[in-house]
């Protein structure tokens, strides 16, 4: 079964739960096998990993900023927000915690590829300074860091 869904459309997910009897309707094992190969949530489907708005025709963009602990390759706490930077952020940043962050942002269109260039030349700036993997980055590295972990929330904007 192949499940289509078209520009200027709301997704399948929006319209059944704005239409409460559907599932009771003859075809409803068909829409919801239909509703499995959708990916994403209610407001954007996932169309090659990356986020789709069917009703705008846009791509959406979704930050995935997390410095928690992990367990079985699974955050132990949610994603950071945007009012939670930079209260949320380590007090010791490492090569290998920024390392992490930069390479969490799948782009595989290219289009912010302009923001994320800088935060690779923030990489190179670290290597140049010849540090350990967990040793503290100098202060003025760190504010780099903690402005670039801010403004990537501008991306879903």
């Amino acid at each position: 079964m192949k499940c289509w869904q078209f520009s200027g459309e709301p997704s399948p997910r929006s319209s059944l739960e704005s239409q409460p009897n559907l599932s009771e309707s003859v075809d409803s094992s068909a829409t919801n096998k239909s509703l499995l190969l959708l990916k994403g949530g209610q407001d954007n489907l996932r169309v090659l990993g990356t986020g789709w708005d069917p009703v705008d025709d846009t791509i959406v963009y979704e930050v995935n900023l997390n410095f928690s602990k992990k367990k079985k390759s699974e955050h132990l706490s949610p994603n950071l927000r945007a009012e939670d930077v930079p209260d949320h952020i380590p007090d010791t940043l490492t090569k290998r915690i920024v390392l992490g962050q930069v390479m969490r942002i799948y782009d595989p269109l290219g289009l912010v590829c302009p923001f994320t260039l800088r935060g690779k030349i923030y990489l190179r700036e670290t290597w140049s300074l010849n540090l350990g993997w967990d040793d503290p980055q100098p202060d003025h590295l760190r504010e780099k860091w903690i402005q670039f972990f801010k403004d990537m929330f501008q991306l879903e904007q």
